[in-house]
């Protein structure tokens, strides 16, 4: 018997600390991280995955180094922002990531690099869409300035983002 009233006291417990303080956790956390990747956009990417944390963008690069681990390595940016697919792509051996504070765009400095862009129609046939033009050119330095307004400065998370009950 003393044994049963035990594992009912600690399913109720296990009961309360799950309904109450782990979703509230949860929430902090998340705005946490919200916040940080406002602050500092570079903690948000990851070495040697495709990134889609930045919206209308995908960037690859092989390794992130400097003393606050803004330089990233052999980097390839996929332009999504013109909605018509995967047509631009820039490539380059080193990048600089930089931001203001309260600024609500991260400036991306890439340095000798390519940059590709087809120029396709969506009304043409797929045999033509081969042999529509396409621009591609070298470059010492080449900067693109990305809006991160998607990234709050305040917690803009709130119980209903979760999917975790929250009472």
């Amino acid at each position: 018997m003393p044994l049963i009233l035990l594992t009912v006291f600690f399913s109720g417990i296990n009961f309360l600390f799950l309904d109450y303080v782990f979703p509230h956790a949860t929430l902090k956390q998340k705005n946490m991280f919200n916040n940080l990747k406002k602050k500092q956009p570079a903690l948000a990417l990851i070495p040697g995955t495709f990134n889609t944390e930045i919206p209308g963008y995908i960037i690859k690069f092989d390794e992130k180094y400097g003393e606050e681990n803004n330089f990233l390595r052999n980097v390839q940016i996929s332009d999504l922002t013109a909605n018509r697919g995967k047509i631009k792509v820039i490539t380059s051996s080193t990048a600089e990531i930089t931001t203001e504070e309260g600024s609500k765009y991260m400036t991306l400095t890439l340095k000798d690099g390519n940059y590709y862009e087809d120029y396709i129609k969506r009304s043409a046939p797929r045999n033509e869409k081969a042999k529509m033009p396409f621009s591609n050119a070298t470059f010492d330095t080449y900067v693109i300035n990305i809006d991160i307004s998607s990234f709050n400065d305040e917690d803009n998370l709130n119980k209903e983002d979760i999917n975790i009950h929250c009472p």
